[in-house]
């Protein structure tokens, strides 16, 4: 038994989904409070970007749960990563930051502090 819930035992990448599913559930529930851009002042009060290319606009500085680059990447990713920019795809610096395209490959950032996971439980 453990406190923390998904936070917990998932792999610790911390990604909020697209503004479009936001915006979808407001269209079907009929709340324009759902829309993505509603929301993202609800993801901002959660979240310290602890990574330096985070911007403010799409993230928070002060609240409980850390948000940070991966400390380690392998020679695999790396070489992944850049085949698929050689291919022609984007380079994706932050899948949350929804002023640009959320297709195309790139490192996602992780629920970390200090290396450590954060959980809903220890944020």
């Amino acid at each position: 038994k453990s406190l923390g819930g998904s936070s917990l035992i998932n792999v610790m990448l911390y990604t909020r989904g697209s503004a479009r599913d936001y915006d979808d559930w407001a269209t079907m529930c009929q709340d324009e409070s759902w829309k993505g851009l509603n929301m993202i002042d609800y993801f901002k009060k959660a979240e310290e970007a602890l990574a330096p290319n985070l911007k403010q606009e799409w993230h928070g500085t002060s609240g409980p749960s850390g948000v940070s680059d991966v400390p380690y990447q392998n020679d695999l990713s790396k070489a992944f990563v850049q085949a698929a920019i050689e291919a022609g795809h984007s380079y994706i610096d932050d899948f949350n930051d929804w002023s640009k395209s959320q297709s195309g490959f790139g490192r996602f950032h992780v629920s970390q502090r200090g290396g450590r996971r954060e959980t809903a439980y220890s944020a």
